[in-house]
């Protein structure tokens, strides 16, 4: 489905994604990476963390912004801790401006039974 995407092993593509190349994404912000931090507090929306990076030249640092954007999650599949991709939609309401395009590393549901993934 739609929800499946090769893997590496190294937990530093999925920290920092972006400054590694590692996950390619559409440019202009029309698709983001992030964290799902929230879920289940609405029907099939979710809260996905987003951090950007911008390097500052002139003193030769990194700089992190974080912002919290609701996202549409049609099949209610995403749990808290997922990294996800998520791309720019159709307003489904006032809130959500994206919704969710893959799951990257299913981080959130590694504690789960398999039955308990069923319902």
């Amino acid at each position: 489905g739609i929800y499946k995407s090769k893997m590496s092993s190294n937990i530093w593509n999925l920290k920092h994604p972006l400054r590694t190349g590692f996950i390619r994404l559409v440019p202009n912000g029309k698709e983001k990476f992030g964290t799902v931090v929230k879920q289940g507090f609405m029907d099939k929306t979710v809260s996905v963390r987003v951090n950007t990076y911008h390097f500052n030249y002139k003193i030769g640092i990194w700089f992190t912004k974080s912002k919290t954007l609701h996202c549409h999650d049609e099949e209610n599949y995403c749990r808290t801790g997922d990294k996800v991709i998520i791309q720019q939609a159709t307003n489904e309401a006032r809130s959500k401006n994206y919704s969710v395009r893959n799951i990257v590393l299913a981080a959130g549901r590694q504690n789960f039974e398999k039955k308990d993934m069923s319902q």
